[in-house]
């Protein structure tokens, strides 16, 4: 007579039959926590950041490659992320003049603070995103 194990086996069952939705929150999960990380640095560079444009009265502008000035508030309060579901989330700024600064203009100099803040925390959002959906895999949140 054979005598079975059946906890380890269960829990392999387990991981199979659950697998698919586990890893799927997990990856929701790991996006909400990238696009947190992504909009606090952001917003804490330009709070933060370094200036040494031009001055207009009492303001400090920034100068070209530098995180934009807070000036109106109006780009820093529109800097956002959005999770779609567990397959993409998106990063950006909704105010009207933030693709002026990420950009810059014929008069003007990009101030790319999303592009420079998604390349100074690539590594940090890409080990989230690979950690996170494998531990809601196997079942360690």
């Amino acid at each position: 007579m054979a005598v079975f194990s059946t906890s380890g086996e269960a829990q392999a069952l387990a991981v199979l039959v659950q697998g698919p939705h586990r890893f799927n929150q997990g990856l929701q999960i790991a996006g909400h926590k990238a696009g947190h990380i992504l909009k606090q640095t952001a917003k804490q560079r330009i709070r933060t950041g370094s200036r040494s444009g031009r001055m207009y009265g009492s303001h400090q502008a920034s100068a070209p490659g530098e995180y934009s000035a807070f000036l109106t508030g109006e780009h820093f309060r529109s800097i956002d992320y959005d999770v779609n579901g567990s397959h993409s989330f998106d990063f950006g700024a909704g105010a009207k003049h933030s693709p002026f600064l990420e950009l810059g203009t014929s008069k003007m100099e990009a101030r790319d603070d999303l592009g420079k803040t998604v390349s100074n925390e690539e590594a940090r959002v890409n080990r989230i995103l690979g950690q996170v959906p494998y531990k809601y895999l196997i079942g360690k949140k």
